[in-house]
């Protein structure tokens, strides 16, 4: 059987649970200490998914400089908080 790649690709069922549904309950725990914007939401999910999912990819690296893009933007975005 060849591979899904638009609903479920291999490297999004590298474990028994696949990164959205590990992300959503990431995202969706009460009481924060750190308030996040909307945009600073989608920057720790895509942070989440490119560390989930590195191991598993054609190109490792790439996705960690993906990662660390958005990890300092969203280190940026909290900084510039009050």
């Amino acid at each position: 059987m060849s591979e899904d790649w638009i609903n479920h690709p291999n490297h999004y069922a590298s474990s028994k649970i696949e990164c959205i549904d590990a992300m959503k309950e990431m995202q969706d725990q009460p009481n924060p200490k750190v308030k996040l914007s909307n945009s600073d939401f989608y920057l720790w999910g895509a942070i989440f998914k490119y560390i989930w999912r590195f191991p598993f990819k054609e190109k490792p690296v790439e996705d960690l400089k993906k990662a660390k893009f958005y990890i300092d933007r969203l280190i940026k975005s909290l900084e510039s908080q009050p």
